[in-house]
């Protein structure tokens, strides 16, 4: 399997943000208390839901995820 940064492929595995939930896209995109203040800043909102995260911009995504300095 493996393992980039934050997110596993085919397993799950602890936020290594937040070291409360499974690291996951969503919970990145959506609901991770760690990076709350960089969301609300890069996606316009500190918490997301599913459907919300559908409608923003990639190049918002993008510079988020930037932001992030995961390894």
């Amino acid at each position: 399997m493996q393992v980039h940064g934050t997110f596993s492929i085919g397993r799950k595995s602890q936020c290594r943000l937040c070291k409360g939930a499974d690291a996951t896209a969503e919970h990145i995109l959506s609901t991770c208390d760690a990076i709350s203040l960089k969301r609300l800043l890069h996606l316009g909102k500190a918490n997301l839901t599913p459907e919300e995260v559908v409608s923003v911009a990639l190049r918002q995504v993008l510079n988020f995820f930037g932001s992030l300095e995961l390894p």
